[in-house]
C-alpha cells in the first residue's frame, strides 16, 4: 500500500521529491502518514476534499483486497496561531458574548403606523 500512496500522489504534486508516506501499524489497522511540499497541499487535498477523499476511497478499497484495514492522514504543516487568537481564557472559553447594540431593530418587521410608508426609505 505505501508504494501505491507513492505512486499515486507523486503524479498530483508538482514536487514528487518532497512526498514522504510513513507507516504507523496498529492491531486494528495500518495508518499512512503523508507529507508533501508546503505548495502542493492543495493539490493533494484539492476542491472541497475531492482529491483527498478519493485517494482514502482507492486505499481503502484496495486495502479490503488484501484484508486489511487502512486510513490515511495528510500532514499539513501550519504556522503557529498569532498571539492575539491563541490567548484565550479558560473562563471565557466557548462562550459566545453578543452586545445588545449590535442585536438590531426588532422593530423593521412589525406592521407599519398609520401614515408610515409601507416600503422603507433608502
Amino acid at each position: 500500500m505505501h508504494e501505491f500512496i507513492e505512486f499515486v500522489v507523486k503524479h498530483l504534486v508538482k514536487e514528487p521529491d518532497q512526498v514522504r508516506v510513513t507507516l504507523l501499524e496498529d492491531e486494528r489497522r495500518e495508518t499512512y502518514e503523508l507529507e508533501v511540499a508546503e505548495g502542493d497541499i492543495g493539490r493533494v487535498i484539492g476542491k472541497k476534499g475531492g482529491n483527498a477523499r478519493a485517494l482514502r476511497t482507492l486505499l481503502q478499497a484496495a486495502s479490503s483486497l488484501h484484508g486489511q484495514r487502512s486510513a490515511l492522514i495528510i500532514k499539513e504543516d501550519r504556522p503557529p496561531p498569532d498571539d492575539d487568537y491563541a490567548a484565550v481564557d479558560d473562563e471565557s472559553a466557548g462562550e459566545v458574548h453578543v452586545d445588545d447594540d449590535t442585536r438590531g431593530d426588532d422593530d423593521a418587521f412589525d406592521e407599519p403606523e398609520e401614515g408610515e410608508s409601507e416600503t422603507p426609505e433608502l
